[in-house]
């Protein structure tokens, strides 16, 4: 557990279990109480973020928050990033990309 010394909001790393197959990667990810509203995942150059986000109201209310980072690798297909959550469990799944064709490159005198 961490915390976040600008809102004093102590954070809880959930536990995760990451697959990898031919067709990507799969994350789930445990978050017991969260709610589909409350919940942000965000992919940003070579990191995803899960993150909780509560109103006022249940943040005084001793609600757990998650945060967890993960680094992507290149082959990672950020537009094709689902997740569903279903029964507290975070479901990421994360396709490969199509691999850039070969190019030529020419050079200059």
């Amino acid at each position: 557990m961490t915390t976040d010394a600008r809102t004093h909001v102590r954070w809880r790393l959930p536990a995760c279990d990451i697959y990898e197959s031919s067709a990507g990667l799969e994350i789930f990810a445990d978050l017991p109480g969260a709610r589909r509203q409350d919940l942000s995942v965000a992919a940003h150059g070579d990191e995803l973020v899960i993150e909780t986000h509560l109103p006022e109201e249940h943040a005084a209310a001793d609600m757990p928050c998650y945060r967890r980072k993960f680094r992507l690798p290149v082959y990672v297909d950020h537009n094709a990033i689902r997740a569903r959550l279903q029964a507290g469990v975070l479901r990421l799944t994360l396709p490969v990309a199509e691999p850039a064709a070969a190019q030529t490159i020419e050079i200059e005198e």
